[in-house]
């Protein structure tokens, strides 16, 4: 949905967090990068478009973090990424709201 300009995040930080993306099983890595995310080979959101973002867990070990955004058309829509691991569950909920605390201007 979202590309960007090759070399437009060189210098900022970055995270990679490796998920399932909507079903468990179907892997995916998770790129946080300035004031973009997005999934590799797939694409992604810059701030602004974000809007909400919930956080469920099985009480064990997976948790499941919901982003809803705005696609480049205006329309909602809703992200599943599923971490069956709890330190790369927490790791990617870290990022998320790190992500989510930039000024999205």
């Amino acid at each position: 949905d979202a590309d960007f300009p090759v070399g437009m995040f060189n210098n900022g930080p970055k995270s990679y967090h490796d998920g399932w993306c909507r079903f468990l099983k179907n892997e995916c890595r998770i790129r946080f990068q300035g004031p973009a995310m997005w999934v590799e080979g797939q694409g992604g959101i810059e701030r602004s478009q974000l809007l909400s973002i919930r956080k469920e867990s099985d009480g064990h070990e997976e948790y499941y973090y919901y982003v809803s955004y705005l696609n480049k058309r205006g329309e909602k829509k809703t992200a599943l990424f599923l971490f069956a691991n709890k330190k790369a569950g927490r790791n990617f909920g870290r990022s998320l709201v790190r992500f989510k605390m930039q000024d999205a201007s």
